[in-house]
């Protein structure tokens, strides 16, 4: 799940979570500082599985979660890799673990995220973030993954998945770069 960036968004107001934001959210799951968020549907307070690593890919600006569906969701993952709707990702940030700067509070320069949401791709407030679904239980070239928790992400996908996410991210870097 690529389920944030560091570009402005369409919420309401459009805000930009700052790259030192992420990557001081990603040391502190490294550390064990903060838990690993929930996965759930569309911000609905019931976990269908829990992110199980985590990644901060400074190249593009994209923070990425593994998460695994609970045994008892299986049948959600199914529907969801086969919606085509169903490709768009958010993340609730509790209000009380997020700081603004003082100079613009429109970007967030530090954050918590308690989970991260699969939705309908017209409701996500960041149109670059996406999901990919896959029913493989296995994600080393440092291409877009930092090289110390890649082989994590090979271990869970296989190395062709974890290429393609890359891919995936850097076009969507390029894509957010061209659009200004």
């Amino acid at each position: 799940l690529a389920y944030s960036n560091n570009r402005r968004d369409d919420d309401s107001p459009p805000e930009i979570i700052s790259t030192e934001s992420h990557k001081e959210f990603d040391a502190a799951l490294t550390k064990g500082e903060w838990p690993m968020p929930d996965l759930e549907l569309w911000h609905i307070p019931y976990p269908i599985g829990k992110v199980i690593h985590h990644a901060y890919d400074e190249s593009t600006g994209f923070p990425v979660a593994l998460a695994r569906f609970n045994k008892e969701h299986h049948s959600i993952a199914e529907a969801l890799s086969n919606s085509p709707d169903w490709t768009g990702v958010s993340h609730g940030m509790p209000t009380e673990w997020i700081k603004r700067d003082p100079n613009d509070p429109s970007i967030i320069i530090r954050h918590r995220t308690k989970e991260v949401s699969i939705l309908p791709q017209w409701a996500a407030a960041n149109k670059l973030a996406f999901n990919i679904i896959s029913k493989e239980n296995s994600m080393e070239v440092e291409k877009g993954l930092p090289s110390h928790k890649r082989p994590e992400f090979v271990k869970a996908f296989g190395e062709e998945r974890v290429k393609q996410i890359e891919d995936a991210l850097a076009d969507k870097a390029k894509e957010a770069d061209a659009a200004g």
